[in-house]
């Protein structure tokens, strides 16, 4: 009798343990996450962030290319600046950024943007709205979700690589052509990985870059098209009393009438924070 008095007990804990996953709402999952990042002093405190390493970039379709340099994310307020150095004719670098009023991207060589570049033209909101770059951007979304007018709902949990995690679905405040997920470590409520998914008919068609050459885009004006832009995080661990990843990976996959697919892996080894920064810190070349 005791024993089935003890399973009783532990049946119900795991009931309710799970009762109470669903119905976590979207306001206690942001809590939660920013608490991991740091206390709410030590967040307010922080006027501008960056985070400097290593980076590789690899082209995972057709000729295959694998490069090495350097990256950088720069974010004060609502700025962003996000920028790669690889030695490389083909591609030299990479410059993307948010003034808080527009969005530019400069060209890897005369008339041509990269393939990136080309993607966040037509989708500019990941940097204006603060989606890009997670909690290594000061200008991170989720840290004045009511400011941005932003709206957020709890997605219940999803398994990926058989690791469950807390989903957060995610919608600018002008909306966006994305499906846009949010996901966290459920014990640790760290963000690990951020989903921009996009699905076009053959009839819709994209906004097409002024870049020469091939676009990113070119593949969906005949096809239906797939694009699918993954942020990954990892290795947590703190830096001036903030919680920050150290690892980070960007996969881009371009899906229609051809198949594109690209990475670039960060592994970032100094963080500033509070910089006297140049007001052209945030100025690129480009539109």
């Amino acid at each position: 009798m005791k024993n089935c008095v003890i399973l009783l007990f532990a049946i119900l804990f795991c009931f309710f343990s799970v009762q109470a996953d669903d119905k976590l709402t979207a306001e206690e999952l942001i809590t939660k996450h920013l608490d991991s990042i740091g206390t709410k002093e030590k967040r307010l405190s922080i006027k501008n962030q960056l985070a400097i390493g290593a980076s590789e970039f690899a082209v995972l379709s057709g000729v295959r290319i694998n490069i090495s340099g350097k990256g950088v994310i720069v974010a004060e307020n609502r700025k962003i600046f996000f920028g790669v150095n690889y030695n490389s004719p083909a591609y030299p670098h990479e410059k993307i950024s948010f003034d808080g009023a527009k969005v530019s991207i400069a060209f890897i060589n005369p008339g041509n943007r990269s393939a990136f570049g080309n993607f966040i033209l037509n989708h500019k909101y990941i940097f204006s709205e603060g989606l890009f770059g997670g909690c290594l951007s000061s200008s991170w979304s989720l840290l004045d979700v009511a400011g941005r007018n932003g709206k957020a709902r709890f997605g219940g949990k999803k398994k990926i690589n058989k690791k469950e995690f807390y989903v957060l679905e995610y919608s600018p405040k002008r909306g966006s052509d994305a499906n846009i997920k949010f996901f966290f470590d459920t014990k640790t409520f760290h963000h690990i990985r951020t989903e921009y998914r996009m699905n076009y008919s053959a009839a819709q068609g994209i906004q097409s870059s002024n870049a020469q050459g091939r676009s990113v885009d070119n593949s969906s004006r005949q096809s239906e098209s797939r694009h699918t832009l993954i942020e990954e995080f990892s290795d947590y661990s703190l830096e001036n009393e903030l919680n920050v990843p150290h690892n980070y990976r960007i996969h881009l996959l371009l899906e229609g009438r051809e198949t594109s697919e690209f990475e670039w892996k960060f592994q970032f080894s100094s963080f500033l924070f509070n910089q006297n920064l140049d007001p052209r810190s945030f100025d690129v070349d480009g539109e």
